[in-house]
């Protein structure tokens, strides 16, 4: 419920458990059989409410990568490349890093001022990333049914990421005490190339709902 002397949002005493809406599922489209179910398994455990971002391979036209946002704050890459970073038709092949944290993992209630999430996916261009094509992320937190919320910090982030091998492993949870993304939002400061990203911290009750 909502306070309207406060101006703050109050859950309730104990969340139940998520068991809907935790993951994604690739099937197929003409029988609708599941070829993969990214999930708990994964270390996916908060619902993705949005579609996915997906990248298509320049060549071929078939979907290569997917990125999304989940509610805890977190950031994903689904690859469905295989060998020599190919695309792969056997499910086996594909994965899902995570690739930034940029909620609280510490609050399982989603209740304090840094439960941070992400509703819409994220837009995807092209960048240079370590000297490589890459992609850059750029996404908005906010809870949309939360519109007069001024508790959560919400950001709105620029996330590097080569699209294939390891994590980029942002991680800027929390407080932000510690970070590696740059905060620009002095206007004018300066981005060095070996940033793995930066943030803008928006002001009290400010939020992204929609892209």
């Amino acid at each position: 419920p909502f306070n309207t002397t406060t101006k703050v949002y109050t859950n309730q005493s104990s969340l139940p458990s998520k068991t809907m809406g935790r993951g994604v599922f690739v099937v197929k489209a003409d029988t609708g059989a599941l070829l993969r179910h990214f999930g708990s398994v994964d270390g996916l455990i908060d619902a993705v409410p949005s579609d996915l971002q997906v990248v298509k391979d320049s060549l071929s036209g078939i979907a290569k990568l997917a990125y999304v946002g989940d509610t805890g704050g977190n950031l994903w890459r689904l690859s469905f490349l295989g060998a020599n970073d190919a695309v792969s038709a056997s499910p086996s092949d594909w994965s899902a890093p995570k690739i930034a944290t940029l909620g609280d993992p510490n609050d399982p209630e989603k209740d304090g001022a840094y439960a941070r999430k992400f509703l819409y996916p994220p837009d995807v261009v092209n960048a240079t990333v370590n000297g490589a094509k890459g992609y850059a992320l750029m996404i908005g937190s906010g809870d949309r049914e939360k519109p007069f919320d001024i508790l959560v910090a919400n950001r709105f982030y620029m996330v590097k990421d080569a699209g294939t091998g390891p994590s980029p492993a942002v991680s800027c949870q929390g407080n932000e005490s510690s970070c590696n993304l740059r905060d620009v939002t002095s206007l004018g400061t300066a981005v060095d190339a070996a940033d793995k990203g930066w943030l803008i911290k928006l002001l009290a009750g400010e939020k992204s709902t929609g892209r």
